[in-house]
């Protein structure tokens, strides 16, 4: 195919991931004021920033413990890398790859929150035993099944197609729309 896409890098950068204990396992009258339960405006945030490559198979984030429960959901932040030496300073999310023959480099400075949760909206996370996996799918092959990536322009002729919030190409809304298809088709996986 003419314009077929390969993928061969796919990055992004978190600043925090955080666990939402359920609202409706815990009742209102909880809280985190000392008495030793758990209300449901608990969380728990781990820290980075969390540089991950997702095109090297499954990544370990972190291991760590938090307290048993039934969480809703999960939450992390991505934000600009600020480490000068990554390929993804001042980006939170890079793609590389070709359309066709020509290279092509997608990247973005999202700074936001993506709220994750199972497809099932009945299942939440719980952790017994103090263990659990959690697996968090970023859905590449859906976000490019939505977002067309041979319309992408390359006006600048510097052989590389570039787009981002602020290309030379002009592709700036594209990158906006893959942005928000990466919001969209990420997903908490049942292991």
């Amino acid at each position: 195919m003419e314009n077929a896409v390969s993928i061969s890098e796919f990055k992004i950068n978190l600043k925090e991931i955080e666990f939402e204990l359920d609202d409706d396992f815990y009742d209102d009258d909880d809280d985190d004021y000392g008495d030793g339960f758990y209300g449901d405006d608990d969380e728990f945030e781990l820290r980075g920033p969390f540089e991950l490559d997702l095109l090297s198979g499954q990544t370990t984030i972190t291991t760590i413990n938090i307290p048993n429960g039934v969480y809703e959901e999960v939450e992390f932040k991505m934000a600009r890398n600020n480490n000068a030496d990554s390929e993804l300073f001042n980006k939170s999310v890079l793609i590389k790859g070709t359309i066709g023959s020509t290279p092509f480099v997608f990247w973005h400075n999202i700074d936001e929150d993506f709220e994750i949760d199972y497809e099932d909206a009945g299942q939440n996370l719980v952790i017994a035993d103090n263990s659990a996996t959690l697996v968090i799918d970023f859905n590449l092959d859906a976000v490019l099944a939505n977002v067309d990536l041979s319309n992408a322009t390359h006006d600048d002729g510097d052989g590389l197609i570039e787009i981002s919030p602020n290309d030379t190409d002009g592709n700036q809304s594209l990158a906006n729309t893959i942005k928000d298809k990466i919001e969209e088709y990420t997903d908490l996986l049942d292991d």
